[in-house]
């Protein structure tokens, strides 16, 4: 899994190799519950999946939630996912975390 951007946001970060992920996964967890995770649609060509959607988290530790559309790139080999990439409201996530002061990246998505 691949991150950039994210500033001060303590859940958003780059992951490598199936234990890392493994990591990133349960930390995400222990942190935020999903309240919605929806996939919308599918955009696939050669080895190159995109998938968009939105998500709606609970920030256990601020009582707030995060709202966002996303977009995933996957790229797949051998018919397994080999990398994902996440973008995503980058401030909106910062902020339902507690950082209200975190920059905005420039090109990030925008929640509807």
């Amino acid at each position: 899994m691949g991150t950039s951007g994210y500033g001060e946001c303590s859940v958003c970060r780059f992951a490598a190799g199936r234990d890392e992920v493994a990591q990133f996964f349960g930390q995400m967890a222990e942190v935020q519950d999903v309240v919605e995770y929806q996939p919308e649609e599918f955009i696939a060509q050669g080895d190159t999946v995109v998938v968009l959607g939105r998500f709606t988290m609970h920030v256990k530790a601020t009582g707030k939630d995060s709202r966002s559309r996303w977009a995933h790139v996957w790229k797949v080999e051998n018919g397994r996912a080999s990398y994902v990439r996440e973008y995503v409201d980058t401030l909106a996530v910062s902020q339902a975390h507690g950082m209200p002061n975190a920059a905005a990246p420039l090109g990030r998505l925008r929640a509807e």
